[in-house]
């Protein structure tokens, strides 16, 4: 290794990376490090050192000027990175014009194994049971900003089409170039997929939600709730129709479908969830009902033909179709124990 710049701790090492550590730590699933001890511990791939983003880390807690110092010289910035760190992109910025801003201690660009675990890298690079990924037969990647251009970097490195869009995507198992994945500049983290299954399928018992109603009048009125589910009793509320569907939900639900040829549920799940948090009582004659039973419904039919959850890649898309049919409120009873 040969060192360079004006002290002994500006380097450029055996891979052609360029860096500067102290002894400030950066944290990470691979331990507390500095930077010079990442370097020589993460794994690194391709051109890690030309990536446009990299770790700036600074001698003080985040100061709003150490911000606008990278902004003015033409850096973007991500996101925060312990400890005292920013996560930046730098595009054609020149790293040693970073190093000498202000408050500067660190720099690093942000190598390819800080985009994983230890353990996913390892089941990454070896062939292993679907039940050693937790299950899951494909790979959630994400991006550091919106990129469409790179759908196409990774069907490469997968080796299969890909899903998802913005900066979230699915791939799957098993990937045919695992380290052209993680050289993929832009990428900024990947773990196996999440495998979603159904939560509060068990009576939940006494909620305490009279005291609610009777003291503070919040019942539900003027709101409209959102719940993703397996699909909603028939499928079917004409607004104008008595009777099409649950009498707990009739004339107070509009149903988008997600999955399945129909959004009726042949589970039973998602109208479950739906009396919980929205049923009426008119079936009952008002014995039973949800915690919002005057409000109105918006449900997402998310359950496919063979019993699976489809739940996007990109979980903002179904909050962006609620918010866009006038829900401030989006419930999910499903989830992943992995998650």
């Amino acid at each position: 290794m040969t060192h360079a710049g004006p002290t002994d701790d500006q380097l450029w090492d055996d891979g052609g990376i360029f860096s500067l550590s102290s002894d400030k730590m950066v944290r990470s699933l691979w331990g507390d490090l500095t930077i010079d001890e990442m370097l020589r511990t993460v794994p690194t791939y391709g051109g890690d050192g030309d990536s446009s983003f990299w770790i700036v880390q600074f001698e003080w807690p985040m100061y709003s000027s150490y911000r606008v110092s990278l902004e003015m010289i033409g850096c973007n910035v991500i996101s925060y990175f312990p400890d005292d760190s920013y996560i930046i992109y730098r595009g054609g910025v020149d790293p040693q014009g970073i190093v000498s801003l202000p408050g500067v201690v660190g720099i690093s660009p942000f190598i390819s194994g800080l985009k994983l675990s230890p353990e996913t890298h390892e089941l990454l690079f070896t062939e292993v049971p679907v039940v050693e990924m937790g299950g899951s037969d494909s790979l959630q990647v994400e991006l550091f900003l919106p990129n469409a251009e790179i759908r196409w970097d990774l069907e490469e490195a997968s080796g299969h089409p890909v899903v998802g869009s913005d900066i979230v995507y699915t791939l799957q198992l098993p990937i045919l170039d695992p380290e052209g994945l993680l050289s993929i500049d832009g990428v900024r983290w990947i773990e196996p997929s999440p495998v979603y299954e159904l939560h509060n399928n068990v009576s939940q018992g006494a909620m305490g939600v009279e005291e609610v109603w009777q003291t503070y009048g919040l019942n539900g009125t003027g709101q409209i709730v959102t719940i993703a589910d397996t699909g909603l009793d028939t499928g079917v509320d004409d607004h104008n129709v008595d009777g099409d569907i649950h009498l707990d939900f009739d004339n107070r639900a509009t149903i988008a479908n997600w999955a399945g040829t129909s959004p009726d549920d042949g589970h039973s799940h998602g109208t479950h969830v739906t009396g919980s948090v929205a049923g009426n009582g008119r079936e009952s004659n008002g014995t039973i009902r949800g915690m919002a039973y005057n409000s109105s419904i918006f449900f997402q039919a998310i359950m496919a033909d063979n019993g699976a959850l489809n739940i996007p890649s990109n979980l903002s898309l179904l909050f962006q179709q609620s918010y866009e049919n006038g829900s401030r409120i989006h419930t999910n009873s499903w989830g992943s124990s992995a998650a």
